[in-house]
């Protein structure tokens, strides 16, 4: 359950699905991961599979794959429970008994997951994590690196500006570590920044302002656009995935609009095609215009070159 695209089904459940392509005159469907394997069962256990087991359709690998995400968050939510349940029931009940009954509860999220739209929401999260874990590194990394250098400048130095001087409605400082990191954390969501640097650079100078423009610059416009640059591309590859999974679903079952579903599709890719011959065409007039380029310089290097040799 925890990986269906990498082990097979039960011998049971092939059965089962070899009955399915008999029942629906569909024997020419192949799975993408896994290649259609003739299954050798008893006659006892055939006649079990048709009596107890109804024919079922092999699942695509979207499905698969959505199955296996949705497994593994259900798993971790419940042995989440489990164990703070243990730990605030038993071990520190003394001073987290209200946490009790929230972790007694949580399984009670399950229910999030039988909704489609949050079942393809957990998938895109799961999904695009492991894309993101170097860039959220780099930004943690960066993000200490800065606090440090602002305890250094700023600690304390706002204690001398009087509120008649220039009044904030900030509560932000860098006299410690951990509120220099949540001041930087506010500067990341754009909430009052302006004020945060004023007062900072009113007690000290105002070439510190740099500070804090090279940390909105490189972490606001840089590093979140990144972030959601990838996040919108990921998006597409799975929306593309899950069109595909749906095609699939439609010739499998024969379904009345297939071929309009069909037809759609294949005007999206054509449209698809073309945008990526002229993207093709434009790269290919560059490395053109590059090579009569060289080809002009070179040229010109051999006429210096043979005037030079002549006047000698």
């Amino acid at each position: 359950y925890f990986s269906l695209l990498h082990y097979e089904n039960p011998p049971l459940i092939e059965e089962a699905i070899s009955n399915w392509r008999i029942h629906t005159n569909n024997n020419d469907y192949v799975d993408n991961q896994q290649q259609s394997t003739t299954v050798k069962l008893t006659y006892f256990n055939k006649l079990w599979v048709s009596i107890h087991l109804r024919p079922t359709k092999p699942q695509s690998t979207w499905q698969k794959k959505t199955l296996s995400i949705i497994h593994r968050f259900e798993f971790g939510l419940i042995w989440f429970g489990f164990i703070g349940w243990i730990f605030c029931g038993f071990i520190f009940s003394s001073y987290m008994s209200g946490y009790y009954y929230f972790f007694m509860q949580i399984y009670l999220f399950r229910l999030f997951t039988l909704i489609e739209s949050n079942q393809r929401l957990i998938v895109l999260i799961f999904t695009i994590t492991p894309h993101f874990l170097n860039l959220l590194a780099f930004l943690v990394i960066f993000v200490f690196i800065w606090a440090r250098i602002g305890c250094t400048i700023f600690s304390n130095v706002t204690d001398y500006v009087i509120e008649e001087i220039y009044f904030t409605s900030a509560n932000a400082s860098f006299n410690t570590l951990g509120q220099s990191i949540l001041t930087l954390a506010q500067l990341m969501v754009g909430e009052g920044w302006h004020e945060i640097m004023y007062l900072n650079i009113i007690a000290t100078r105002v070439e510190y302002s740099l500070y804090f423009i090279i940390y909105i610059i490189i972490v606001t416009l840089i590093i979140l656009n990144i972030f959601i640059g990838l996040f919108l591309s990921e998006i597409e590859y799975l929306d593309s995935q899950q069109n595909e999974d749906d095609i699939m679903n439609q010739y499998m079952e024969s379904h009345y609009n297939f071929n309009q579903i069909a037809i759609e599709r294949k005007k999206e890719l054509i449209n698809k095609l073309k945008n990526l011959k002229l993207q093709i065409n434009q790269t290919e007039k560059q490395i053109s215009k590059i090579d009569k380029l060289l080809d002009r310089n070179k040229k010109l290097n051999d006429d210096n070159r043979s005037s030079t040799l002549y006047q000698l």
